[in-house]
């Protein structure tokens, strides 16, 4: 599956920021579960518990582990969703059904733009000037730099500033996505979108 999401799809799981041995746990112990009954076999108790000794007992599901597993399904595929949205167009797929015999595939964003305002409150000053320096770089697979898509900033007390950006959409969701992750992460006091909208480039302009 990574070699799909890499060499098809130009997605890193590496970008993503999460632990990727959690997520390969996870789907080991559904696997046991749909396939063995729910009893560790020799590869778990090898890869996973560096013992034996448990080896053919029941696996345990704890409620704490349900819940921690919900966020980390969560936030991987919101990594795919941002990655995702930020490189093609699917609003084709949506035409494609009112358009039988029609199966255009989704393509690069290059011929669209977007704009977005984000309120953002942070932790500390520090944390304040580096997120909203001209020179900060965002990104996943690509870096741009803030100043790229930056229109407008104004500071607001105890630390927020809201942000006008405005560029090509791929820069725009990349922006959007990868400050959605680092909130995920707990770096910022507060994010909001407070308002989002992508345009076509048309030969009349924008649609």
């Amino acid at each position: 599956m990574k070699r799909f999401f890499k060499q098809k799809l130009q997605i890193e799981f590496g970008d993503s920021g999460l632990n990727l041995n959690n997520i390969e746990e996870l789907y080991s112990r559904r696997n046991l579960i749909v396939h063995a009954g729910g009893y560790i076999d020799q590869v778990y108790a090898d890869t996973y518990m560096q013992s034996t000794s448990k080896k053919g007992k029941y696996i345990k599901v704890s409620e704490d582990y349900f819940l921690e597993s919900l966020d980390l399904v969560f936030d991987f595929i919101q990594f795919i969703n941002n990655n995702l949205e930020s490189k093609y167009d699917f609003s084709q797929l949506v035409r494609k059904r009112y358009q039988p015999g029609i199966e255009p595939k989704p393509k690069l964003m290059s011929d669209s733009v977007g704009e977005a305002t984000v309120n953002t409150v942070f932790k500390t000053n520090d944390s304040l000037n580096r997120f909203t320096d001209e020179e900060f770089e965002f990104g996943f697979e690509h870096k741009y730099k803030l100043s790229d898509i930056l229109v407008k900033k104004t500071i607001v007390p105890e630390f927020g500033a809201i942000l006008d950006i405005k560029g090509d959409r791929t820069q725009i969701g990349t922006y959007l996505g990868f400050m959605k992750m680092l909130n995920k992460k707990g770096l910022f006091e507060e994010h909001t979108v407070l308002s989002k909208n992508f345009y076509k480039i048309t030969d009349n302009g924008l649609a």
